[in-house]
């Protein structure tokens, strides 16, 4: 698609710091541990192999998500014997508090640990418990899907690991475990946090995996694959802040001058430009404000089930306010 609008030099515009452009690029392989846990009262129903599947889902939309510069390489604990059993119950961990979702996170690392699992070999962790995710049953004693980034997991007193680590239920698809990676690399959600938005009109929506795109499909059709099996991409502005698009694929463009840039989509890997950034304002932080022009359109595996438009069917032009 050929996009025309206008341009100046940066020189004549304030410099202010890109607040999408704040993480070291992300790439190769990122070792993970995959814990399974189940509680007391709630056996799991799911087996290794099937969790195993889900894993490859995750290592599949990331490699394609990325342009093959990241993947995920799992390894599941236990593989071939009954999942670890913790010592509370399901609704013990299930009140959401800081406290509860550090139990359940140390809880399950420990039970790894005590059974070999060497930390010294993995960045991160994922936490597979039984029963459902609150997320989708909204069930006040089900476990709701969370990342906590950087958690301090002291097995021993001699021993103490950093690791930052995501938890999903047996139950999730795998856009909730691609949801919750993308956390794990650095993403903060892009949804609404107090759920008082109608989700029609929630920020970035179901064009954004760490908005409500890990539901995609979510029109309601049966027809469709289940909810969450095609989570979309992340948006431009997320493949910015983790490095998969650059600034040679960036343009920024200025008040002023007319110009043409033509925009490629965002979903297939490029030598042409992805992205373009038009500078609002300089915010009092120092941070820039500014609108974001990314093209996306039904290309790839998971971009396929996007919201498009009736009178655009195929194809989309998004326009970010940063």
């Amino acid at each position: 698609m050929t996009y025309t609008t206008s341009t100046r030099t940066s020189d004549s515009y304030p410099v202010a710091a890109d607040p999408a452009v704040s993480l070291a690029p992300v790439s190769g392989s990122q070792p993970t541990l995959v814990v399974l846990v189940q509680f007391g009262d709630m056996a799991n129903s799911t087996s290794p192999s099937k969790i195993s599947e889900t894993l490859s889902g995750l290592d599949n939309y990331y490699g394609e998500d990325s342009y093959g510069i990241v993947s995920f390489s799992t390894t599941i604990s236990p593989l071939t014997t009954a999942w670890y059993i913790l010592s509370h119950t399901m609704e013990y961990y299930s009140s959401g508090t800081v406290s509860s979702d550090n139990q359940l996170v140390s809880d399950s690392l420990q039970a790894a640990y005590n059974s070999g699992a060497n930390f010294h070999n993995y960045k991160y962790a994922i936490i597979v418990h039984s029963g459902n995710d609150e997320a989708m049953s909204h069930a006040s004693t089900d476990i709701h899907s969370f990342t906590l980034p950087g958690f301090v997991f002291n097995p021993s007193p001699l021993n103490s690991f950093q690791i930052s680590t995501s938890v999903v239920s047996e139950s999730d698809p795998v856009g909730v475990y691609c949801h919750e990676a993308g956390h794990l690399l650095g993403l903060p959600d892009l949804y609404d946090l107090t759920q008082q938005i109608d989700p029609a009109n929630n920020f970035v929506g179901y064009w954004e995996i760490m908005a409500l795109g890990e539901w995609n499909p979510n029109q309601g059709n049966p027809a469709q694959p289940p909810a969450g099996k095609y989570p979309s991409q992340h948006s431009s502005w997320s493949k910015l802040k983790l490095g998969w698009i650059t600034n040679s694929s960036t343009r920024r463009v200025y008040p002023g001058n007319s110009t043409t840039i033509t925009l490629h989509n965002l979903e297939l890997s490029t030598s042409g430009i992805q992205a373009v950034k038009i500078p609002i304002s300089v915010n009092s932080d120092g941070t820039l404000s500014y609108y974001l022009v990314e093209m996306r359109a039904m290309l790839g595996t998971y971009d396929q089930y996007l919201p498009f438009p009736s009178d655009y069917p195929g194809a989309a032009l998004l326009i970010y306010k940063v």
